[in-house]
């Protein structure tokens, strides 16, 4: 009997052990990034968005200002300690990376061998409403023709 009470205890620490150790892991603390962003040694214009990633794992992007950048890497779980962080600038990567340490503030200046090239308009360049004030829009919408117009000049 008292092997059994033991025996019992033992199963019950051991379950707790193994328990405690991923039901109460947190999150490591972040590390802050900041530095200059720069293509061919000429800061990077405004508006450009920058992220990271560890492994699968990436961080929310920040805007790039001034050239400059504040970026926090915050992953999810303590596996990401040690691990290699690369930097990318709306989808192209940077030369540089780093390790990823928690709870420490670094700066780095990331270099980009190119900008990303700029996204192409989804909206038709031509779009044909017909009917009652029907209304042709060429390109983004810049220049608007009265339906009534056009007939009326196609007639005369």
């Amino acid at each position: 009997m008292r092997c059994r009470v033991i025996l019992s205890v033992m199963i019950a620490l051991a379950a707790l052990a193994l328990l405690s150790g991923t039901s109460l892991a947190q999150p490591p603390f972040p590390a802050v990034y900041t530095g200059e962003v720069s293509v061919g040694g000429e800061p990077v214009p405004d508006g450009y968005m920058l992220s990271a990633k560890i492994g699968e794992w990436e961080t929310e992007s920040v805007t790039v200002t001034d050239g400059q950048y504040v970026l926090q890497i915050a992953p999810p779980e303590s596996i990401y300690i040690g691990r290699t962080i690369e930097f990318y600038l709306d989808g192209v990567k940077a030369a540089e990376t780093s390790i990823f340490r928690a709870d420490t503030q670094v700066t780095l200046g990331l270099s980009f061998p190119e900008l990303p090239a700029a996204g192409i308009p989804t909206i038709p360049l031509v779009t044909l409403a017909l009917g009652i004030g029907g209304v042709i829009s060429l390109g983004l919408g810049l220049l608007l023709w009265r339906w009534s117009r056009l007939t009326a000049r196609a007639g005369a």
